[in-house]
This record gives structure tokens, sequence and C-alpha cells, in this order.
């Protein structure tokens, strides 16, 4: 008799150390006249186990592969299956069964897979199957199409997957394989593979390609390096603030200076009953001085050198008219410069409104002006003023452009009326003189005159004789001139003040003809 099982007050069954071996019916049979049973029925609960078959495996690209995995517990235990920081090949987070199967295996499917079982005794068990797919170098670029000017630097990447691992990656221009020089440098950061050129000259430009290879195969990736402009990047708000017109301005990258713009625009939809795009209408608009430029820097760090890359942006405004109120437009635009026409930019939505809006002050979420055209600027001009700054923002060069324009106009009238008046101020310097000497005359023959009359006599007739002198198509200027005249000799230790405006704060705005008042937003933190 097994020694872990005892009889116990010579009715009681006891089992030690119970096994899942000792599950099942247990019968208490009475010996009495009439036999008497009882049946007891033992149940052994056993925390789950789990395990895999093969718990490695190595598959190629395009294979189908079956996991396996096996559990046992009283009660069976249920399996799950899972990915380690990432969701299954089918898109879900897990999948119940005893196998999982992946088709047409790539390099996205390798990973971790992890097996589960739980049968609600003790804690859940798990073990991993590690899946690796083998396959020939995949390469992806950053970009497919850089753009970069002459003398400046540029880096073409790509990035090669390969498992194995791709042996050394080749760059060709067209089909000459290249090798470091003074201007070419070929840098390796894990999968990065990049090719840096260092002044870039006008033989540079053109086509580009790395290639890697291992036992299973090889792949090549092409890179264009370009000197036509970038793709154009639109800025006006998307809701414009006329019925029957529309100011769009946008962006575009060019080291080179930009020649033209050809802007295409056209109805999104004919009509409310047709979900068809109107024609596109085509305008060409010339990149005279006119259009403004600013420049931006990026730097750029690597291990073998650091260097600041200067930038070329470009903008321009054109107002769009005879639209339809109330109706979505679409655009695209083109640029081009010396070296041909870029890349058309996105289309870019816009709606005219059913009425015309003319608000007072702008919105908050507008006045902030992080880009050359935030809103709807009315500009009727087929071409904006001109600008070549460095800006830091946007909202710090807008207003000192204007400030300069305003000055500028100032400083002109102020000129025309000096050269205007000068023969005329001469004229009135004279009769002054002659007057004075006449007056001092007539005073010193005369009764009894004060002094102080006499003065304020002599004041007011210099006035009026400088006053009569002027011709009666001047009559409008003659306030203007005899200040002119006062100011030219100041008396010592006193500021003479010509055309002094208001003390109060304007400022202008171009597409207004009077002077408007300055709104100052000021933030407050509080600690």
């Amino acid at each position: 008799m097994d020694k872990r099982i005892d009889l116990v007050n010579g009715f009681d069954l006891q089992i030690k150390k119970v096994k899942p071996q000792d599950g099942g019916d247990y019968v208490c049979q009475l010996s009495t006249y009439t036999p008497e049973e009882q049946v007891h029925t033992l149940e052994i609960l056993v925390p789950p186990s789990v395990r895999s078959e093969p718990s490695h495996i190595i598959i190629s690209k395009g294979d189908t592969v079956t996991l396996q995995c096996r559990g046992s517990g009283n009660p069976v235990p249920t399996i799950t299956w899972t990915r380690r920081n990432n969701i299954l090949p089918n898109g879900e987070q897990s999948v119940v069964g005893n196998s999982y199967t992946i088709q047409q295996a790539d390099r996205y499917q390798a990973g971790i897979y992890i097996c589960t079982g739980n049968n609600g005794v003790g804690t859940p068990v798990n073990t991993q199957v590690d899946v690796k797919v083998q396959y020939p170098p995949e390469i992806d670029v950053e970009r497919s199409w850089i753009h970069t000017g002459e003398n400046q630097e540029a880096i073409l990447a790509c990035i090669v997957h390969a498992d194995p691992p791709a042996l050394k990656v080749k760059w060709y221009r067209d089909t000459m394989i290249l090798d470091t020089d003074g201007r070419r440098l070929m840098e390796e950061r894990g999968s990065r593979h990049s090719l840096i050129i260092r002044k870039v000259q006008h033989s540079d430009f053109g086509n580009y390609s790395c290639e890697a290879h291992n036992k299973l195969g090889r792949s090549l990736k092409s890179i264009e390096l370009s000197g036509r402009p970038n793709r154009a990047i639109f800025r006006s708000d998307p809701v414009g603030r006329m019925r029957d017109s529309f100011n769009i301005t946008w962006t575009v990258e060019s080291y080179a200076p930009v020649d033209e713009y050809r802007l295409s625009y056209r109805k999104k939809h004919v009509n409310e009953t047709h979900d068809l795009p109107g024609p596109w209408l085509d305008v060409v608009l010339p990149a005279s001085s006119e259009s403004s430029s600013y420049y931006e820097r990026n730097s750029v760090a690597r291990s073998i050198s650091s260097s600041i890359q200067t930038s070329v942006i470009h903008w321009k405004s054109y107002h769009i008219r005879h639209l339809d109120p109330g109706v979505i437009y679409e655009a695209k635009v083109t640029a081009r410069n010396k070296y041909g026409w870029g890349q058309t930019s996105d289309l870019f939505q816009f709606n005219t409104r059913s009425s015309d809006h003319y608000p007072y002050e702008s919105s908050p979420q507008h006045d902030v002006l992080a880009e050359p055209e935030v809103r709807d600027m009315r500009i009727t001009s087929p071409t904006s003023f001109a600008r070549s700054v460095h800006p830091t923002s946007w909202s710090m060069v807008i207003p000192l452009m204007l400030s300069l324009v305003t000055m500028s106009v100032s400083v002109m009238t102020t000129a025309s009326v000096l050269l205007s008046t000068y023969p005329l101020s001469q004229q009135v310097k004279s009769t002054l003189r002659t007057k004075s000497r006449t007056d001092s005359s007539d005073s010193n023959r005369a009764s009894s005159p004060s002094s102080s009359t006499s003065s304020s006599s002599t004041s007011s007739s210099q006035t009026s004789a400088a006053a009569s002198l002027l011709p009666s198509s001047a009559a409008g200027e003659r306030k203007r001139v005899v200040q002119l005249q006062s100011c030219s000799s100041p008396p010592p230790n006193k500021s003479c003040n010509v055309n002094r405006s208001s003390s109060q704060d304007e400022c202008s705005h171009y597409h207004h003809h009077q002077p408007q008042p300055c709104y100052h937003h000021h933030t407050v933190a509080l600690h």
C-alpha cells in the first residue's frame, strides 16, 4: 500500500503529498447485513505549463510557417499568442489557439512570439518562439529628390535593411562607381549609409544610387540631386475674406533666384449636382525684384564635421479675381529657376465667402505672424513689395518693414517741401529784415509806444509780411513755410521739431490709407 495513503480514526482516508494521478473516484463501503457504499470523487487542480516546439525558427522571405504551443494542466489551459512590443501580422493584439500561422513572411513579421497558458490555477505561464526572417537587402531613402545649390553641402542617405547583414554599400553617379575624394565623403552609422558632397558644383547635379547585396540578393535605390526649386508650400488661410477674389501666398525653397511661377487653380466641384472638378486656369507670374526672400539656417551636426547650411526661401502673393462667391477652389503652383521647373506643390483648397468680410480687428489666432501670409492680405498688385532680410520671425519683420516704408515716405515728403520752399524762404528772410528795419524807424518816431507792444507788433507784422509774400497757389502752405523759416535758426539749447506727429502711437498697414491705432498685447506669467 502507498505510504502516502492512511486510514484515520477507522473511517477517514487521508492522502499526503497529492499527485495528479491521485485524482479519481474513491469508494467507502460499510460491511453490514446490507452493504452500503459511498463514492467520493477527487479532482486534482494542476497549474498550467506550456512548451513550444521549436523555440527558434529561421525562415526565408516568402515562406509560410506555423508556430506550435502545447499546454497541460487541470483544467486544460487556454493558449494565447501575442508578439513582443508589436502587434501580430494580422493586425490583432492577440489570438487564442494552440498554433499560429505566418504566411508570406517578410522582415516586418520577424520577432519574438509569446505563447501564454492560463487555466485559473496559480499564475499564467508563457514561453516564446524567436522567428528570424532572412531576406535580400531592402533600401529606403530619406528623400528621393534633394534640392541644393552651388557651393552648398548635400547629404544623400540610404537606410539599408538586410539579414544576413549586407556587405559594403556602393555609391554610383549614373553608372560610374564613386570613391571618396576631397569633396566626397562616405559615412556609415548602423543601417544608415550617407554620401556627403561638399561645395556642390553644377556638374554634381544628377542621379545617384546606392547598392547593397548579401548572399540572398542585391538591391539598388536612386536619389536625384537637383538645383531646381523645391516643392512650394502655401501659406494663406484657406478661408478668404472676399466673395469674388482671394489673395493666395506661397513659399518655395530655391538657392538660385526664382525666374517665374506657374499658378493653376480651378473649382473643386463644377456644380452641386456633379462631383467633378472644373478646368484648370493657369497664370504665369514673373518673379521680379519685387518678390520677397529670406534666409533660413539649418544646423547639420555630424561626428566628422559640423556646419550650418543656409537655404533661401522665396515667397510670392497673387490676387485671384473674378471668382464665384461661396465656392471651394483648389490650387497648385510650380516654380522655375535657371536649372528648370521644380516639383509641383500639393493641392491647396480655399474658399470664397458668400459676402465680403471686413473685420475691424483680426482674430487672436491670426495675429501671430509665424509665416509670410497667415491671412488674406488683400494685396491687389500681382507682385508683393520687396524684402531681402534675415528675419528671426515674421512677427518682427512685417512691422519693421512697414515702419521703414512709412519713414521713407515721410522723408521724401519733407525733402520735397524743403526743395520747393527754399527760394521762397530766402525771399521771406529778406522781406522780414527789411520790414524789421522799417518798423524800427517808425517806432523811434512814434510818440508813446511801449516796448512790449512794439515787440508784439513786430512779431505779428513779420508773420503777416511773410504770409503776404506767398502766392495764392501756396496759400495752403503758409503755415508750413513759416514753421520752416522759424525752425531754420533755432534758439540755443532748444530743440526744433518740424512736422511732428501726434504723441499717440500709430501704425499703418500697407493695404490701408489711414493710420490705425496699435493694439499691444502683453502676457504676464504668474509664478
